[in-house]
């Protein structure tokens, strides 16, 4: 069911970029600021060497949302396992365990993700920890679209595991990988599905075809540099910071 009605407290901040420069990094969303600037290439791809990976100090990834060009984002906070990534041209994208769940400014004329509920119970949450007793159904509602423009449905999610594959990432990594397919079905009747690479070692998503509803693109995120907590392997408290 869709709705133009929302309580305030569920907005999405038209001003995310700022929030994100304001929450207590900003000598690294500075230094982002001027390494991600290389990364503007008008309507063409942006493709990151592994000279200039060798030079950057946080994580990255690449996104595609539909057709538009790729862009490469570095992580600039991390606000208790919610990743806020930014572009040289202050496009923001936010993921929590893998899942996009906020975005700004990186959709052209497609609507913006604002919000997603019950974010505690994905199972992706579970997944990613290696947990061999998850739960594989969720239920959420998402919100696209923000003041007149938003509208709200209801989504049901399936997961299955595909297999083990051995994923060729960016800049010639290799990644062992469990591929977990996700069935979404929307309140209107509207099904898809979506696709998860976990890396085994670790239960981080390295690569993603996502897609939360049908007023919303389809993003595919590629890792290009990991975080270091990522790399830790679940249950080791001994995480890193950058």
């Amino acid at each position: 069911m869709t709705t133009k009605t929302m309580h305030h407290s569920r907005l999405f901040l038209p001003s995310l970029a700022a929030v994100v420069l304001l929450s207590g990094c900003m000598n690294r969303v500075e230094s982002m600021k001027e390494t991600l600037a290389f990364a503007w290439s008008g309507n063409q791809d942006v493709t990151v060497t592994q000279e200039r990976l060798d030079e950057i100090n946080y994580p990255m990834m690449y996104a595609r949302f539909n057709q538009q060009r790729r862009i490469a984002l570095g992580l600039g906070f991390d606000d208790n396992d919610q990743y806020k990534w930014l572009s040289g041209d202050q496009e923001v994208v936010v993921t929590r365990h893998g899942r996009v769940v906020q975005t700004q400014g990186v959709s052209g004329n497609l609507n913006e993700l604002a919000w997603v509920s019950n974010l505690r119970n994905d199972p992706l949450k579970c997944l990613t920890q290696l947990n061999g007793k998850c739960s594989l159904t969720w239920q959420a509602q998402v919100q696209s679209g923000v003041a007149q423009e938003a509208s709200i449905h209801a989504i049901t999610s399936q997961f299955s595991r595909i297999g083990s594959e051995t994923l060729e990432l960016p800049i010639n990594r290799s990644v062992n990988t469990v591929h977990w397919r996700e069935q979404i079905a929307q309140d209107n009747g509207t099904t898809w599905t979506n696709d998860y690479w976990l890396s085994t070692e670790t239960g981080r998503v390295v690569k993603s075809s996502q897609q939360l509803t049908d007023a919303l693109p389809r993003v595919v995120t590629e890792e290009l540099k990991p975080y270091k907590k990522d790399l830790q392997k679940p249950g080791n408290s001994n995480r890193g910071a950058n």
